[in-house]
C-alpha cells in the first residue's frame, strides 16, 4: 500500500503539473526568453519545495506514477530536471561503483553525468588500487586509457609485476608485458625471462628451431644449436652416414654435445661391424633386391604399376633420409592410387622405425624452408601425413581439412580417416569416410570406361588399386557394423555400398587381366602386388643370424641388437630379440661385478 502524503506534498506536486503543462504550451509559442525562464525557473522552486517537504523515498516513489500520466515531450523535461538530480544524489549517498553504473546507463545525458562518471572512475581507481593485483590495475587501464589516474596505476603496475614477471613461467604473459613495456626498463626484464622459460619448455627440434627464430641473439642460442647438433648427429649414425658425423663432431660447439666422445667410439664400432664382409654380420642384417641407385630408380619408373607400387613398399625399409622426401613425392605426383598408397605405408614403416625426437627433428627441418599454413591440394596432404606420423595431430587435421575436395575426394586422405577415427573411437565418422571411399571406388571403375585392346595394361593396374581401396572400404564397414553407434542402421546401408562397389571392382578387374594374360602372359596378377618378400621370413631368418652371432661374439650381438631396437625398419624383429637382448645385458652385468 502507497505511503499517505500530506496536504502540502499534494498541493506542490499538483502545481508542478501545473506549471510545467502550461509551460510547455507557452514555450512552444512564446518568442521571448524571459517567458521560458519564468516557467521553468517557477517550476524548479516548486520542485525545490517539494523536495524539503517531503520525504525523499516518497518523492521518488510517485515520479513515476507522475511520468506516466504525462506525455513523451513532458517526461523527457522532467527527466532532465528532476529525477535526475534526485537519482544522482541518491547515487552519491550510495557512493558505489553499481549505483553510478546505473546513473549513467539511465541518464547518459544528464547534466550531472560528467561528475558521476569522475567519481565512477575514482572510486574504480580506489579498488583497483587496494586490491592490488596485477590484473586489477591492467583492467583499470584498459578501462581509463587516458584518464588522471594513468601514470600512477602504470608506475604501481610496473613495481607489482616486475616481481612476478621475475618469477612468471607463463608465456603468454611474459609476451603481453615485453610487448607492454617494449620501451621501458621491464620490458627487458619480461624478454629477458621469456627467453628462459621459453628455452626451458623446449623439449624438441621444432622448439629449438622456434626458439633460434623468435630469440636469435638469445641468452641460449648456442645451447639450442648444441641440441641440434646432437639430433643431426643421431641422425647421421642412425642412416649409417659415417663420414659425416665425424665432420660434424669437428664443428664449432661439438665438443659440448653430451657424451660426444663415447658416442663417436660407439659410432666407429658400428660402423666396423656395419662394413664388414663376414658372413655372420651381413646375415644380421636387412638386404635389398636392388643394390645400386640407378637400380632403384630403375625399378621406380617401371612401366609395370604393380612392380612400381612393390619398389615403392621397399622404400620404408631403408633407413635414409632421402627416401622421405621420395615418397613424398610418389604421393603428390603419382597416378594410380595403389602406388601412392604404398607410399604412405612406406613412409609411416620409416617413421616408426625411428625414435620420435628423429621423426621430429625430420619435419622440423624441412619446415625451415616451407611455408607450411599457406599450402592448398596435394602440397597440403602430404605436410598432413607428415604431421600425422610425426605425432603432432592437430596441426595434421588443419591441413587434413586444406586438401580435402568433397567434389573430388582423395582416397589415400578418405583411407587414412578412416583408421584415424577408428582409433578415437569414432565410429560414425569412420564408416562416413569408408562410405566415401566406396564411392571413390565406383567413380574409379566408371573412369576406366569401356576396355580397348590398347588401353588392356593400364586399365587392369587402374582396377587393381581401385579393388584395393573397395576391399578396405569393405573390411572396415564391417568391424565398424559391430560397434556401438549414433545410426546402425546407416551402417547397414553403407556396408551395402560397398559390397556392390566392390562386387563391380572385381568383375571389371576379372575381364581385364583376362585380356591382360592373353597379351601378356607372363604379367603381375593384382593380388600379387605387395612385398617381394616375407616379413614374417626375414624376421626369423635375422632372429637365427643374431642368436649365432651372440654366441660367436655377444659384445658386437649386444651393440646391433641395440641399433635393432632404436632404428632397424623391421620393426617386427623388436619383439623377438627382446629376449636375447636381455640375456646379453645380463651376461654383462655378471663379468662386471666379477
Amino acid at each position: 500500500m502507497p505511503k499517505p502524503r500530506n496536504n502540502q506534498s499534494v498541493f506542490i506536486q499538483e502545481n508542478i503539473r501545473l506549471i510545467l503543462f502550461i509551460g510547455q504550451k507557452l514555450r512552444k509559442s512564446a518568442s521571448t526568453l524571459c517567458v521560458k525562464t519564468f516557467y521553468l525557473a517557477l517550476g524548479v522552486l516548486l520542485l525545490s519545495l517539494a523536495c524539503q517537504s517531503t520525504p525523499k523515498a516518497d518523492l521518488i516513489e510517485t515520479y513515476p506514477e507522475y511520468l506516466q500520466s504525462n506525455s513523451e515531450e513532458e517526461l523527457t523535461l522532467l527527466e532532465q530536471e528532476g529525477l535526475a538530480e534526485i537519482e544522482f544524489k541518491q547515487a552519491k549517498e550510495l557512493h558505489s561503483i553499481l549505483g553510478y553504473k546505473r546513473f549513467l546507463e539511465k541518464f547518459p545525458k544528464a547534466p550531472e553525468a560528467r561528475t558521476a562518471a569522475i567519481l565512477l572512475e575514482n572510486l574504480r581507481f580506489e579498488n583497483a588500487m587496494t586490491e592490488g593485483s596485477s590484473q586489477a590495475l591492467r583492467r583499470f587501464l584498459r578501462e581509463y586509457p587516458d584518464g588522471p589516474h594513468h601514470a600512477e596505476v602504470v608506475e604501481h603496475l610496473a613495481k607489482i609485476e616486475q616481481v612476478e614477471l621475475e618469477h612468471s613461467d607463463d608465456l603468454t604473459r611474459l609476451g603481453g608485458a615485453a610487448q607492454f613495456y617494449a620501451d621501458k626498463p621491464l620490458g627487458a626484464i619480461a624478454s629477458d625471462r621469456l627467453d628462459e622459460v621459453y628455452f626451458q619448455n623446449a623439449k624438441t627440434a621444432s622448439d629449438y628451431f622456434n626458439y633460434l627464430r623468435q630469440f636469435p641473439a638469445g641468452k641460449h642460442r648456442d645451447d639450442a644449436r648444441v641440441a641440434l647438433l646432437s639430433l643431426e648427429l643421431d641422425s647421421l649414425v642412425a642412416f649409417a652416414k659415417w663420414e659425416e658425423a665425424e665432420r660434424l663432431a669437428k664443428q664449432p660447439l661439438a665438443d659440448r654435445i653430451p657424451e660426444i666422445e663415447t658416442r663417436l667410439k660407439q659410432l666407429r664400432q658400428l660402423k666396423t661391424l656395419l662394413e664388414s664382409k663376414s658372413p655372420e654380420f651381413l646375415q644380421t642384417q636387412m638386404v635389398f633386391p636392388w643394390h645400386s641407385p640407378e637400380e632403384l630408380e630403375a625399378a621406380l619408373k617401371a612401366s609395370d604399376i604393380l612392380l612400381r607400387a612393390e619398389t615403392v613398399q621397399t622404400l620404408g625399409f631403408r633407413m635414409d633420409a632421402s627416401v622421405v622426401d621420395g615418397l613424398l613425392d610418389i604421393l603428390g605426383t603419382s597416378r594410380n592410387a595403389l602406388v601412392r598408397q604404398r607410399a604412405f605405408e612406406s613412409l609411416q614403416r620409416f617413421f616408426q622405425a625411428l625414435p620420435s625426437s628423429l621423426v621430429n627433428y625430420q619435419v622440423a627441418k624441412r619446415e625451415q624452408q616451407q611455408t607450411v599454413k599457406e599450402l592448398e591440394g596435394n602440397d597440403a596432404l602430404k605436410w598432413a601425413i607428415l604431421y600425422d606420423l610425426s605425432g603432432q595431430p592437430s596441426k595434421a587435421a588443419v591441413l587434413y581439412s586444406k586438401a580435402y575436395l568433397p567434389e573430388l575426394p582423395d582416397p589415400i586422405l578418405l583411407r587414412r580417416w578412416v583408421a584415424l577415427r577408428k582409433e578415437q573411437k569414432q565410429y560414425y565418422s569412420a564408416a562416413v569416410a569408408a562410405r566415401q571411399l566406396a564411392w571413390w571406388v565406383e567413380r574409379a571403375v566408371e573412369d576406366v570406361g569401356p576396355i580397348h585392346e590398347a588401353e588392356v595394361f593400364f586399365a587392369a593396374r587402374e582396377l587393381c588399386a581401385a579393388t584395393n581401396m573397395g576391399e578396405f572400404a569393405m573390411a572396415s564397414l564391417e568391424a565398424l557394423s559391430k560397434e556401438a553407434t549414433e545410426f546402425p542402421e546407416d551402417l547397414l546401408v553403407f556396408l551395402k555400398k560397398a559390397q556392390n562397389s566392390l562386387r563391380l571392382a572385381q568383375a571389371r578387374l576379372q575381364d581385364a587381366e583376362l585380356a591382360l594374360f592373353e597379351q601378356m602372359p607372363l604379367a603381375k596378377r593384382c593380388k600379387e602386388n605387395g612385398l617381394p618378400w616375407s616379413i614374417k621370413t626375414k624376421v626369423q631368418e635375422r632372429k637365427m643370424a643374431f642368436e649365432k652371432l651372440a654366441k660367436q661374439k655377444p659384445e658386437a650381438a649386444k651393440l646391433l641388437i641395440q641399433r635393432v631396437m632404436s632404428v632397424d625398419p623391421l620393426i617386427e624383429l623388436r619383439a623377438e630379440l627382446q629376449g636375447l637382448q636381455a640375456s646379453l645385458n645380463q651376461k654383462t652385468d655378471e663379468s662386471k661385478k666379477r
